[in-house]
């Protein structure tokens, strides 16, 4: 099985992930199951109250992909572990000073991380502590399973030092998590049990296809992902399904069926 930087397994189908609601916020991110949703969704929902208020779209969970610039390293979002608040807003590789203000932002973040920290240390990283590029978007999992439950657990039980906690649809908590609504199992396997994607939409499953798109046919898809399926898409789309021979009132690119699908997943398109 393929493991990601952090060393836990990927996931590579959408069931085996969950997709909850951001704690004060009507948004869903999808991620790892278990403990390890409950310190992502305690992060956003602290990000969201405290910090600034979610930039949506823009907040990205589970993706299977590599780690930006490398060509075999995956990221901790292909295994659910890791979120982007407010992504557009915090480029990759710029500096602390977009989260405003500066610098009381970053110190609330850090204030923040150092109460995870307390209570099960090396369990969260944010990216903007990171020693090389800055990605201050990016919050991930570390640790073990024992480690990860005892920060959920703190976060469960409101036994953050000095800190308030987060959790799906309610905050503060004073005892167990609630349970989250499990994955719809897909109806069909490969391409066919991929939801059809249209101009217009917004979601993360449309910004892994730009992603798709952009790193797999440089030649034509020559746009900057962000999860709204708009006019770069569509034209994108279009020419892919031109050069595939996909023809038909569903081939002027603002839809991806169930044929486009099929014909993605030839060139390694898994959703």
């Amino acid at each position: 099985m393929a493991t990601c930087q952090n060393g836990w397994p990927t996931i590579d189908a959408a069931s085996g992930v969950g997709r909850y609601t951001i704690p004060g916020t009507s948004y869903a991110v999808t991620c790892r199951p278990g403990d390890s949703s409950v310190i992502l969704l305690d992060w956003l929902g602290f990000v969201h109250a405290e910090v600034e208020p979610l930039l949506v779209p823009g907040v990205w969970g589970w993706a299977v992909r590599n780690v930006r610039g490398s060509s075999s390293e995956l990221s901790n979002h292909s295994g659910g572990d890791a979120v982007d608040a407010s992504a557009p807003r915090h480029p990759l590789a710029t500096g602390l000073e977009t989260w405003k203000p500066h610098p009381q932002s970053v110190q609330r973040i850090r204030r923040r991380i150092a109460a995870y920290n307390a209570a099960a240390p090396g369990v969260f990283r944010w990216g903007g502590d990171y020693t090389g590029r800055l990605d201050s978007m990016h919050g991930e999992l570390l640790g073990t399973v024992a480690t990860r439950k005892r920060l959920a657990d703190a976060i469960r039980q409101g036994r953050l030092p000095g800190e308030r906690s987060y959790l799906v649809g309610q905050a503060p908590i004073g005892g167990s998590a609630p349970a989250p609504a499990p994955a719809p199992a897909p109806a069909a396997t490969g391409s066919a049990a991929l939801p059809s994607l249209r101009a217009g939409q917004t979601s993360d499953a449309v910004r892994r296809l730009g992603e798709f798109l952009v790193r797999t046919f440089p030649a034509y898809a020559k746009f900057r992902p962000n999860g709204h399926y708009g006019p770069a898409t569509t034209a994108a789309v279009r020419e892919f399904q031109r050069r595939s021979g996909i023809t038909g009132s569903d081939a002027d690119g603002t839809i991806v069926g169930p044929r486009t699908h099929a014909a993605l997943w030839r060139h390694g398109w898994r959703g």
